[in-house]
């Protein structure tokens, strides 16, 4: 994963950028690698203060306070229940590929 203000490569511009914030590390991996085979870029970071407010974020519920209102409109929080509403898409335990593809779906045509 590179770092939004990594230089570009041939091509790069083509793919959307989408923040990941997970706590654990290993999470966070997993979800870059289901977004960049998407087609879009992922940038790891280790809180929402890090990303650009124009770009989409997938990250935990417990980041979901952090973000401000435009970044939460284009976020999928990932959580163990349903807990409170998100303005954006909300993905819930336990992850089943038909429920992570539906999220996904929602969060990257928006």
């Amino acid at each position: 994963m590179l770092s939004p203000d990594a230089p570009t490569i041939a091509n790069s511009s083509d793919f959307a950028a989408v923040y990941i914030c997970f706590e654990d590390e290993m999470i966070a991996y997993l979800f870059s690698c289901l977004i960049e085979g998407r087609g879009f870029r992922a940038f790891l970071v280790a809180s929402p203060d890090e990303c650009r407010e124009e770009l989409r974020i997938v990250t935990e519920s417990k980041f979901y306070h952090k973000l401000d209102n435009g970044q939460r409109q284009r976020c999928l929080v990932v959580s163990n229940h349903d807990g409170a509403p998100v303005a954006g898409v909300h993905l819930t335990r336990p992850l089943t590929e038909d429920k992570i593809e539906e999220a996904f779906s929602k969060f990257l045509e928006a």
